[in-house]
């Protein structure tokens, strides 16, 4: 390092070598920054797919043993196609052609019910005293590979 000495300071001036280095340092730290905010995602997706896979996979064990756990929540509203208006303590179940176990709830004064069932697709019954039975489709085709989530529906019930 150099001084060169101007009429209001002293400058201080580096060799190229030397400035050389600072900037090496400098790059080196921004690689470093760049290199390891790409390796936590990639350890991120690494983890995502784990979790996921064992999700679907025991998900798919408990079938096979005609057992299973409900993981999948289909809510909504139950309403009278007539007069629209909520039809009161209405059954819901899962529909009987569909593999055991089946689930089942019932819906409140207000019409709305929340049954937890199986994410396959297949199919539910929606009955209530006065009004013809509905078959209605829930859940999704994707369900293996993420065996989960929620479903809203509005049904309309025709009287008898």
């Amino acid at each position: 390092m150099h001084s060169i000495l101007t009429s209001s300071s002293l400058i201080d001036v580096n060799e190229f070598w030397q400035e050389e280095e600072v900037n090496e340092k400098r790059e080196m730290g921004r690689f470093l920054a760049k290199w390891s905010i790409v390796f936590l995602g990639l350890i991120a997706l690494l983890a995502s797919t784990l979790w996921w896979a064992s999700s679907a996979l025991s998900y798919s064990a408990s079938r096979v043993g005609e057992g299973g756990k409900p993981s999948y929540k289909v809510m909504g509203l139950i309403t009278d196609a007539r007069s629209g208006a909520p039809v009161a303590w209405a059954k819901v179940q899962d529909a009987p052609e569909k593999r055991p176990p089946l689930f089942e709830t019932s819906g409140d004064f207000y019409g709305k019910f929340e049954l937890m069932t199986l994410p396959e697709p297949h199919n539910i019954v929606v009955s209530a005293y006065g009004h013809k039975s509905k078959l209605v489709a829930v859940g999704k085709t994707w369900y293996l590979w993420m065996p989960s989530g929620e479903e809203e529906l509005e049904i309309t019930l025709d009287p008898e």
